[in-house]
């Protein structure tokens, strides 16, 4: 692949390698992250398939977000809105880890209050789970600091009882997305059953959205906006999927609608997808139908090769019998 990665580049590699494994009439969907190059990319193979009548629905269903992906940048944007709430806990697992005197001291803190062998964790900034990692040990270890600012006058870095709770708090929040994160990784094949967990992500941003904690509330604003653009890409295509699926049907559709959207704007958003699985159906169905013919013609002509096989057997062994005498 050529440099610079751009969406055109990306769209001409994999046109060349669908038509090189002789796929091009067959792909349905395709799965990408969030980047703006892939975007363009998914633009680019779109127009190239429709021309050639390739995509199922104009390629309505064709476009898949990760969505692995999309809970950390969920959580990664969230997360820089509310650094700001963390940043003297931060400060706090730095000090102790700036010097080996001070780790000691801490560690000297943690068995006073028989809590020794645990530790805290450094993170770093770019990664959400290292900073969840880091809160989690700290905020857990918290009593840990309080006394180490008895033993060490050089610790003044110790935060508030707000300070505390606002981390706490964050923690939390950040707990629910690394939950869905490792349901959603790509060893465990999630299937149609992802659509719980990101039917969970929404449920908690609601919740978080109308949290009576200012930070809560903007952090959530925040994961709003990018979890709507992810959802409104992919939510007809894992409909169809649940749909599909005899597991759960039409049912558990109208129950995550009616969840997101209310009971009244559910109801478009259920007839528009009634719609698009009906145009969905009727594809398929005139799809089968333009096919009969051909398979048809290649069941004949295998059953008139095993007819003439047949015949050149039997000439052959009328051949034997008449050598025989």
């Amino acid at each position: 692949m050529t440099f610079p990665y751009t969406g055109e580049v990306l769209g001409e590699v994999v046109k060349s390698v669908a038509l090189e494994w002789n796929i091009e009439d067959k792909l349905f969907a395709l799965a990408a992250d969030n980047a703006f190059s892939n975007d363009m990319m998914m633009g680019n193979i779109k127009e190239w398939l429709n021309d050639r009548g390739s995509l199922v629905l104009q390629g309505d269903l064709f476009q898949m977000r990760c969505s692995n992906q999309i809970s950390h940048l969920i959580a990664q944007k969230g997360l820089e809105v509310a650094a700001g709430s963390i940043e003297k806990i931060r400060e706090c697992v730095k000090y102790i880890w700036s010097s080996q005197s001070r780790k000691e001291k801490f560690e000297s803190a943690l068995m006073q209050l028989q809590l020794a062998g645990r530790s805290v964790h450094l993170d770093v900034d770019m990664t959400w789970v290292s900073t969840y990692s880091m809160l989690k040990s700290a905020t857990d270890l918290r009593q840990g600091f309080v006394r180490l600012a008895k033993l060490d006058s050089d610790f003044k870095c110790l935060p508030s009882s707000d300070e505390w709770e606002q981390g706490i708090m964050i923690c939390e929040c950040l707990k629910v997305l690394y939950d869905m994160t490792a349901k959603l990784k790509p060893e465990r094949y999630p299937t149609t059953t992802m659509y719980f967990n990101i039917y969970e992500i929404n449920k908690n941003i609601r919740t978080w959205e109308s949290s009576t904690h200012k930070y809560i509330r903007e952090m959530a604003l925040e994961m709003r906006g990018h979890f709507d653009r992810y959802w409104s890409t992919c939510s007809l295509l894992m409909s169809d999927a649940v749909v599909l699926d005899p597991r759960y049907k039409v049912n558990l559709v109208k129950f995550v609608f009616h969840r997101l959207y209310g009971e009244h704007l559910s109801k478009t958003y259920i007839s528009d997808f009634r719609q698009a699985l009906n145009n969905l159906f009727h594809h398929m169905n005139l799809k089968v139908a333009l096919q009969v013919p051909t398979i048809l013609a290649t069941h004949l002509q295998v059953y008139q090769v095993q007819l003439t096989l047949k015949t050149i057997k039997l000439l052959l062994n009328l051949i034997l019998i008449i050598m025989s005498f």
